[in-house]
């Protein structure tokens, strides 16, 4: 993942439909603010990965309370991935798939979210969670 490239997503047409929360201002139909952030990794090329790990700065406080990851080979869905909390690190292990990018959403509980590192192997298959 040396080549890889990462962006943050800020446009609504990449946040996830089913897990936006809005937060309302008094005055009805005013919106302030979103609470979901989401970054995309582009790999330089086609690659084989069935492990993500994900690491908080957890020295500014766990902020994220849950997590979906989707995995894309060019602009087709191949995968995605659900979790909980992050903390100091979060490996996520599953079938092998060949993916040119990845995307990660996350609904934080504070506002913010502190993910500084993320990575992705291909790890030996034994080594997988059943």
């Amino acid at each position: 993942m040396l080549d890889a490239k990462a962006y943050w997503e800020i446009n609504e047409d990449a946040f996830l439909k089913d897990s936006i929360s809005y937060h309302a201002l008094d005055k009805k139909g005013y919106v302030y603010g979103i609470n979901q952030q989401g970054f995309t990794v582009q790999l330089a090329k086609a690659t084989a990965v069935n492990c993500i790990v994900l690491r908080e700065a957890i020295h500014l406080g766990q902020s994220i309370e849950r997590f979906k990851i989707a995995l894309f080979d060019n602009d087709q869905k191949v995968g995605e991935i659900s979790g909980t909390t992050i903390g100091r690190r979060r490996i996520l292990t599953f079938p092998v798939k060949t993916i040119t990018s990845f995307k990660v959403y996350m609904i934080d509980r504070k506002g913010n979210d502190n993910v500084n590192r993320v990575a992705a192997y291909l790890i030996d298959e034994n080594l997988l969670e059943k």
